[in-house]
């Protein structure tokens, strides 16, 4: 276990906590939105549940989406947001080549998780605890964005778009996957059952976020089960 030391995070001012190799950018007693128990479950019901029956997308789904990712950003710098425990990811960027990468997260548990799986691939890394609208890093610093399953949590999706491409080089990619409402009908009615509300994408409104962004979609979005794909270039 690394000591525990403090660093001056330049976007806020609160002290940065280092432990376990994962910075910690969030200010103190922030929710970690996945707690222990949560990320214990997390990848299992990722793979059991929610692809098959909340999304109604097949296992492959998500495996393909972050190996076309992955291999975009082949010798270079990926950001994964909200990278989570990294199950499909971590493994695809050691296996595309990436040289480095960088994931980013809300719940400490879940980065706990991810370090191991970067250890395990033997995986060149960074990973760090803050918000995707606040991200730490320098503008113009990844190659490659992949936003999966995360924007919808983000009620101000715009001010996520800006920051994804704030990181982005100009001519990088961002790609990303969320749930749409309209597309799946046991997706529909989970939302509709929450007391605490998801903020799903709609696709007709996405192209104009995007680049209102600076990001111009690469390709059609496309959908399958309840959950909308996108690549798109950081002009």
């Amino acid at each position: 276990m690394l000591e525990e030391h403090a660093l001056v995070c330049e976007t806020n001012g609160h002290p940065v906590g280092a432990r376990w190799g994962i910075l910690d950018f969030s200010p103190p007693g922030s929710p970690h939105a996945f707690g222990p128990w949560v990320t214990r479950l997390y990848d299992t019901l990722l793979v059991r549940w929610h692809q098959p029956r909340l999304f109604g997308v097949s296992p492959r789904t998500l495996v393909e989406f972050h190996l076309r990712a992955m291999e975009l950003a082949r010798g270079g710098t990926i950001l994964d947001v909200p990278c989570g425990s990294g199950i499909f990811s971590i493994g695809a960027a050691a296996q595309a080549g990436v040289r480095h990468y960088l994931g980013v997260d809300i719940s400490l548990p879940m980065l706990q998780v991810a370090r191991k799986r970067c250890t395990r691939y033997g995986l060149e890394s960074t990973l760090a605890r803050a918000e995707l609208c606040a991200l730490p890093l320098a503008a113009e610093s990844v190659d490659v964005v992949i936003c999966s399953l995360g924007l919808q949590f983000i009620e101000r999706r715009e001010a996520g778009l800006r920051e994804m491409r704030r990181v982005l080089r100009p001519g990088g990619w961002l790609l990303g996957v969320a749930p749409a409402l309209g597309l799946h009908p046991r997706y529909d009615q989970r939302h509709a059952l929450r007391a605490r509300k998801d903020f799903p994408v709609a696709p007709a409104e996405l192209g104009a976020e995007f680049k209102l962004a600076r990001l111009v979609l690469d390709e059609p979005l496309r959908t399958q089960g309840a959950l909308v794909f996108w690549k798109a270039q950081a002009l």
